[in-house]
This record gives structure tokens, sequence and C-alpha cells, in this order.
């Protein structure tokens, strides 16, 4: 627990977190504090009251970790939903070992996430309108950071494994998509594909499963490369390439969510990316699915909160909850397995596809 648990379930320093190191029940009691957000609190505690507190550089010298502003937010999040090797000293980092135990896998994103944050801040504050004003640029920009958080992460635990080898199991089975390998086997369940049609392009489940999917897709489909691919596989992985491709995925999205916070979004164009990407084919995989979804809930909540949208609310909202439940594991598992549900059994791309279009009127390109 000291290894592994701790440093997000609880306040401590990396001391706590040794093998030696000793956890008194008010910390296994208190749980995530103020201070796993905020920083230390010695350094701030006494001055966060002071008219000198308003200026950032004197709140940087005490300590104080920002959470005004949405990227320094979504930064803070991280940390723990997505996880890191080296932020603060301390290991928080949920691998296939964990998952395999039963801790569920990280699949973060910042616009459900902090929603479900009580709420513990003036929301009529002008920082806070940057949460309120776009839940698109929520959602981009929590999308950003994650991806760059997760290639960091990766980047951190091949640089662990080349320096000691029995310290970090390798490969980390945990950046890539469950059900590329764990797919039922019984002849009762598992059916193949009645076409080539309706397979992934590069038979993904097939033995080549994509790195950090749930982060790439969307924003950096490496299914487009066969050579990221290769490189970025379990299979007969080098530590060292990882080590290269995490730093350098992790500082271009970094640098991108950076940008992204800075820009207005536009939901149309949004919906555009969307439409543009299923006219042409259906998801590859769940995963893609339920990005797309994703970003239509925000786009579409964007427009409804304009005094004149462009779409028809209700009747978009209607289909939302309809795609909604096809994404939902226990879409197509009868009582009593439903409770049980694990994966996306059965899910449909192609009426997915064609719902998603629906919405716009559109039909499928013509092959």
């Amino acid at each position: 627990m000291r290894e592994r648990c701790i440093s997000c379930h609880a306040t401590v320093s990396p001391e706590e977190c040794e093998p030696s190191g000793q956890i008194s029940a008010e910390i296994l009691g208190l749980g995530v504090t103020c201070e796993s957000c905020h920083g230390e609190v010695s350094g701030w505690v006494d001055q966060h009251y002071l008219r000198s507190w308003s200026t950032r550089p004197n709140r940087e010298k005490t300590g104080f970790r920002e959470t005004a502003r949405l990227l320094d937010r979504a930064q803070t999040c991280v940390r723990c939903h997505v996880g890191s090797r080296t932020d603060d000293g301390l290991i928080r980092d949920v691998n296939h070992d964990l998952i395999a135990a039963g801790h569920p896998a990280l699949r973060f994103d910042m616009l459900v996430y902090h929603r479900n944050l009580p709420k513990h801040w003036d929301s009529e504050k002008r920082s806070e309108r940057e949460f309120s004003e776009s839940v698109l640029q929520v959602r981009k920009v929590g999308r950003a950071v994650s991806f760059a958080a997760a290639a960091a992460l990766s980047s951190e635990r091949a640089a662990d494994h080349i320096e000691r080898p029995r310290s970090v199991p390798w490969p980390e089975l945990a950046d890539y998509d469950c059900f590329a390998c764990h797919q039922s086997l019984t002849m009762a369940s598992y059916k193949l594909p009645s076409s080539e049609h309706f397979r992934s392009p590069l038979l993904i489940s097939d033995g080549l499963p994509v790195w950090n999917a749930w982060h790439s897709i969307s924003q950096l489909d490496f299914r487009d490369s066969s050579v990221y691919l290769k490189d970025l596989s379990p299979h007969r992985s080098d530590p060292q390439r990882f080590l290269v491709a995490g730093r350098k995925v992790a500082q271009h999205f970094s640098d991108l969510a950076t940008r992204t916070a800075g820009e207005p979004p536009s939901p149309s164009a949004a919906l555009g990316e969307i439409v543009d990407l299923l006219k042409d084919r259906p998801p590859v995989d769940w995963h893609e699915a339920a990005i797309a979804y994703l970003q239509l809930e925000a786009a579409y909540e964007d427009l409804s909160n304009r005094s004149n949208p462009i779409v028809n609310i209700d009747q978009s909202e209607q289909t939302l909850r309809e795609l909604l439940q096809l994404l939902r594991f226990d879409a197509h598992v009868s009582p009593p397995n439903a409770s049980r549900a694990r994966s996306p059994y059965k899910f449909d791309a192609g009426l997915f596809r064609r719902k998603v279009l629906g919405m716009f009127n559109t039909s499928p390109a013509t092959p």
C-alpha cells in the first residue's frame, strides 16, 4: 500500500511511501486533502488571505500549486488520474499489475471529472468563467494535457526500466487497449466478422494494439503509420524507443494544450470533424466511437447555450442518449450478467456511424 496506493489516495511525502516508512492512521483517514492539489500547506497557509497573494509570482514562491486557469487545473488532475513517476518525487502509476488486481484502468476525461468534483470555489470569479463558457474547450484542453501526461509516463517507465530493469515491468500493457488482447474465446460467443469490411483496417485486435489509444485517437492516430505501430507495440518493444517517443509526444501535446487553452473553440468545426471522419468509414473500435461521442456532446452543449443555436437541440439530445446507450458495456448483456459487463460486447460501429450521420442528414461516402 505504501509503494503503490497512498501516493494518489492520500496526501503523503516520498519518505512516507518508502517500504520502511511510517503512515499514521490520521494520514489514511484524511485521504486526499487540500495539499494533494494545492501543494504543501506550510508555505502558503498563513499567506493566502493577504493582499500580496493576488499576484502569481508571490504565490509561486510559497510552493502553492496553481489551479485557477484551465491549463493549471488539468495539469494538476492528471498527476493522479493519468499518472507520473516523477512529480513531487512520488510514483503514481496504475500499471497492468494493479489493473489485474482490480484497479480500474485510467481513462481520464477532464470535463466529467471536473463536474464530479465538489465545488469549493466561487463560480462567479472571472477565472471560473473559463470552465463554464465552453465545455468543448475544457474537453479539448483536457485531452491534450492527458495525452502529454500519458506519453511522459510511458517515457518515465522506460527510463526506470533501463536504469533498474527489475523495478518496472516491461512491456507495460496498461498503455494499450485492454480489448485488443482480452477477447472472448468461447465458441458460443466468439464469431468472426461476416466480411473484412467490418474489421479494423490494420487488424488492430489481431496482435498489434495501439499505444495509448484512449488518448491518441483523434489527436495522433498511430494507426495511420505502420512504423509507429511497430515501434510502439508491446511485441519485442525497445524501452529506449519509448523513452524518446514519449518525450517527443509529451512536449508536442503539452505545447498544443497551451495553444488550445488560448484559442476560442468552434463547436461547428468540432461537429464537422466528426462528420468528415464518419462519412469515410465507421469508427475503428469502441475507443474512437467513445471519443467521437464526447466531442459531439461537448459541441452540442456549447451550441445549446447560444441564443440562436444552429441545430435542433431537442432532437440532438435524444440521439446523444441513444449513442450513449450503444457505448455502454451492458448494452447487449442481459440480466443478471449486465452488472458485471467489463467490455464493449457486440458494440456495433456501423450503427453508431449511421446514427451520428443521421443527425446531420448525411450519408456515408460511396466506397
